[in-house]
């Protein structure tokens, strides 16, 4: 079984080329052709952007970006900073912002500003995300913004561990 991945017409190509070389010497081939199922992580970007941070942004008169910048200052650095396996660099960053924090008290602000500008919920697992998540439904839940629940319930789940 081959799978090809098509994005735009160009991506088509290969898929041609692969079966005119492969036609004749072996045989008949059936061409299934679906949309590739959505994973787990999309769902959850999915329905933080469209639901949660729209909602959010709406109540708080603020533009989604901004509200998606309050989310990641308030919640995402923590939820980084306590998954030093998935995000191992952000242990010894957390270190070097106690530094600053305790030597240049006045520093720390721009410090931290630019740390959260350069996070991203793209980096997010998907336990990062549940979390992420969680903190904002709580953040509304807090403001009596009513947020729809996910289609997908697992949106809200942490994976399972493994043993």
């Amino acid at each position: 079984m081959k799978t090809f991945k098509v994005k735009t017409l160009d991506d088509t190509d290969p898929i041609f080329h692969w079966l005119r070389d492969r036609i004749e010497p072996e045989g008949p081939f059936e061409v299934v052709v679906k949309k590739p199922k959505e994973s787990l992580i999309e769902k959850q970007r999915r329905y933080y952007w469209a639901v949660v941070v729209k909602k959010t942004s709406d109540h708080n008169s603020l533009t989604m970006e901004e509200q998606h910048l309050e989310f990641k200052e308030k919640f995402l650095l923590n939820i980084f900073l306590g998954d030093p396996d998935n995000h191992p660099g952000f242990s010894e960053l957390a270190e070097n912002m106690r530094v600053v924090r305790d030597l240049a008290p006045d520093q720390y602000p721009s410090i931290r500003q630019f740390v959260i500008d350069n996070i991203s919920h793209l980096h997010a697992t998907r336990n990062n995300m549940a979390d992420l998540l969680k903190e904002c439904l709580n953040y509304a839940w807090d403001r009596k913004i009513h947020i729809p629940e996910p289609e997908y319930k697992n949106v809200l789940d942490k994976a399972k561990e493994k043993k």
